[in-house]
């Protein structure tokens, strides 16, 4: 997604950005309002323009066009299945940075959190492991996002009982459990930092 800037012509090639997301950059450039070339036809498509123009935006410091577009992708993702947006991930994880993925990492770790929700075996699809093995951010990603999602499945659980007997040492029961042996504390997502 790197800018080049051609001599020659006095343009600026945005290589591996889609048609129509340089179509949105360069109406937003001439008008500051957010517009995509096509209209939406299917909602995964839209969600994949949102996303590519998000990303855009963001790698070339355009502060407001990102923000619209976070709204817009934020908006979208109501339309688009699990697997439709770990694909337009993956594309994103192979032509970004990886310190520029930043809001993306939790808008996506909260639409696998939502499928979660309503599917707690997601992991177990032999469809989630076809992205596991593509790229090496890509994967810490996942791993990172699994990880927490376990984390929040066992703090979440009420079958924590009172410690008693030689295990029950002082000092040893964790940050946010009470006398009685009960977990107060109810996260529903981590804030841990995601992966480097």
């Amino acid at each position: 997604m790197e800018p080049i800037h051609d001599s020659d012509t006095g343009c600026i090639l945005l290589q591996d950005i889609p048609e129509d997301t340089g179509h949105t950059l360069v109406h937003y450039l001439q008008t500051r309002q957010y517009k995509h070339l096509r209209s939406r036809r299917e909602s995964h498509e839209a969600y994949r323009r949102n996303v590519f123009t998000y990303m855009a935006a963001n790698y070339l410091d355009l502060a407001d066009l990102s923000l619209q577009a976070r709204t817009f992708m934020d908006r979208s993702v109501q339309g688009v299945n699990v697997f439709q947006a770990l694909n337009i991930a993956l594309e994103v994880w192979l032509l970004t940075p990886a310190d520029r993925v930043d809001f993306f990492i939790y808008h996506l770790r909260d639409k696998i959190f939502d499928t979660l929700e309503k599917n707690p075996y997601l992991f177990e699809k032999p469809a989630f492991g076809e992205y596991v093995g593509r790229t090496l951010q890509f994967d810490k990603f996942l791993v990172w996002v699994m990880a927490n999602a376990y984390y929040n499945r066992v703090s979440q659980c009420a079958c924590v009982g009172r410690l008693e007997g030689p295990v029950a040492v002082a000092g040893t029961i964790e940050a946010g459990m009470v006398d009685d042996g009960r977990r107060v504390r109810k996260r529903r997502r981590s804030d841990a930092a995601p992966p480097d």
